[in-house]
């Protein structure tokens, strides 16, 4: 028994209409990783390629595979020919981005390959953390202090009540024979050398901290009054430190960078950094530095000293180019010694069927780079889960001479 060709609306769906959106859906898989490949090539050198370069590889490469399927099942029922070329190349653009995801940005074979982490005692372990988040006060100080860093580093770290209890549980990091007053209202068991709260950055170190300064994106915001309106503000803090106790035959001091650049989506980041080069180069030369167990400003005509590690919320992605207009010969210690999905940022979103693609989008953009006389041997994103910025903590080193 013979089965009969289908015949009237059937007969056209099979023969032209099947076809067409097969060889369509093909086209459209290749056009969403030739974009995609674009983006990763040329990051946020131009406006226009930003925006591809933000779009999350899971997103891209996902739906190239869905369009994939999709133009197999119609071609599977057409009754002519439809993308039977397009379909093989497609898939090979597929198995390549996905290898290249895994290997190239996740870089799942340092789980097996990779050496364990230097000792302990030979590196020093820094935290960030943007905290950005509201009612936590009570949540974040035993998230910090499990960590065990040597430097703790908290933007938007909510004041009065919040300050006080981080304060107050990093304060075994250098304790004090009689109480300070870190910030006001605030006194805390915690060696005034040890500690400083600057605008929108609370910094707690291990070692003493040697000045500090901060230049502003916009030079008209004051240091009280350091946050971000609108998302098109941002600054640069440096912190010296005297790590002899480290490693005597070491470098001495460390000098680190902390970010907390704008975040408008809007903005081109290439620029941005720009800006924020420009920022660092009109630096007044004012620092600060303990005084009789007190901060103080000194007037100084040297420049903003260069970093041994640059570390922060940089609202652009690992790898971006416009990175190195900020920070030229670091290297990202991700790229060095992390692994995994990486994402250190997941937006704030109150619907939960929308918030699920944004937890598979992968927005690193809290990162850490290491100067040319340090590596790190370890990096970890740790999720509070408190707010929607990620933990970072890094140990590095320094490297031999």
């Amino acid at each position: 028994m013979t089965r009969e060709p289908p015949r009237g609306p059937i007969k056209l769906l099979r023969r032209r209409v099947l076809p067409a959106l097969a060889k369509l859906c093909a086209l459209a898989g290749l056009f969403v990783l030739v974009l995609w490949i674009v983006g990763r090539v040329l990051t946020d050198q131009f406006v226009w390629s930003q925006y591809l370069w933000w779009v999350p590889p899971i997103w891209a490469i996902g739906s190239a595979w869905g369009l994939l399927v999709v133009s197999a099942v119609f071609g599977r029922f057409a009754l002519r020919p439809g993308g039977i070329v397009l379909r093989p190349i497609l898939m090979l653009g597929c198995v390549g981005c996905s290898v290249f995801l895994l290997i190239g940005i996740w870089r799942v074979q340092r789980v097996v390959f990779t050496p364990a982490p230097s000792p302990r005692e030979s590196s020093l372990r820094v935290l960030h953390w943007n905290q950005s988040a509201y009612n936590t006060s009570d949540k974040a100080p035993p998230i910090i202090k499990a960590q065990d860093a040597d430097l703790v580093l908290v933007v938007n770290a909510r004041r009065n009540k919040s300050h006080k209890l981080l304060l107050e549980s990093l304060s075994e990091m250098a304790p004090s024979d009689t109480d300070h007053r870190i910030v006001p209202g605030t006194r805390v068991n915690f060696d005034p050398n040890h500690v400083t709260v600057r605008g929108q950055a609370l910094v707690a170190s291990r070692y003493p901290i040697l000045r500090t300064s901060t230049a502003y994106v916009n030079p008209e915001i004051s240091p009280e009054d350091a946050v971000r309106p609108n998302g098109q503000s941002g600054w640069i803090m440096f912190i010296e430190l005297d790590i002899h106790e480290l490693d005597p035959q070491g470098p001495g001091t460390m000098v680190v960078w902390l970010v907390d650049l704008p975040s408008e989506p809007m903005l081109w980041r290439m620029e941005s950094m720009r800006e924020a080069v420009a920022a660092i180069n009109r630096w007044n030369g004012v620092y600060w530095t303990i005084q009789d167990d007190q901060w103080r400003a000194v007037d100084s005509d040297g420049l903003f000293p260069s970093p041994d590690l640059v570390i922060g919320d940089f609202n652009t992605l690992r790898g971006s180019a416009s990175l190195m207009e900020i920070a030229p010969g670091t290297r990202d210690a991700f790229a060095q010694a992390g692994h995994g999905r990486g994402g250190s940022w997941v937006p704030r979103i109150g619907n939960r069927f929308l918030r699920q693609p944004m937890r598979l989008a992968d927005w690193h953009i809290d990162l850490a780079l290491t100067g040319p006389n340090w590596r790190a041997t370890d990096y970890r994103l740790i999720d509070p889960p408190i707010g929607p910025h990620k933990i970072q903590v890094i140990d590095v080193v320094p490297v031999e001479q």
